[in-house]
């Protein structure tokens, strides 16, 4: 396989969102315990963020490739309005953390693949 195809695939998608690292100033978990625990406020970041891994996972099983686009969109809508609820301090402090940047740069070139590889595609 090629690279692009191991990293645009929607299973290292759904691993790199999960994983995203989120540092506060007392502890910090992956984003997606975030997501699980929020789930029960409903919160938005967490409708989203569950909207996006029940996307990539019908992806996964269905193998319908081209809702991958759709649930990288809901997953960033997620991370987005995750990071935007947070005051500033706050936000500084769970973004500037190396391994908390390095995470959140994984993702986004897990999305540049995805692009890259649905552009390519000419029959998604």
């Amino acid at each position: 396989m090629k690279p692009i195809s191991i990293l645009s695939h929607p299973i290292i998608q759904f691993i790199s969102f999960c994983v995203i690292l989120i540092i506060g100033r007392e502890w910090g978990a992956p984003y997606a315990w975030y997501v699980l625990f929020a789930l029960r406020a409903g919160m938005t970041f967490s409708v989203l963020g569950v909207a996006g891994i029940v996307l990539t996972l019908v992806c996964i099983f269905v193998l319908r490739r081209y809702l991958q686009l759709p649930a990288l969109f809901l997953m960033w809508a997620s991370l987005i309005a995750f990071l935007s609820q947070l005051n500033l301090p706050n936000r500084l402090t769970v973004t500037m953390q190396p391994l908390a940047l390095v995470t959140i740069l994984f993702f986004s070139t897990i999305t540049f693949f995805v692009i890259y590889k649905l552009k390519r595609w000419k029959n998604y």
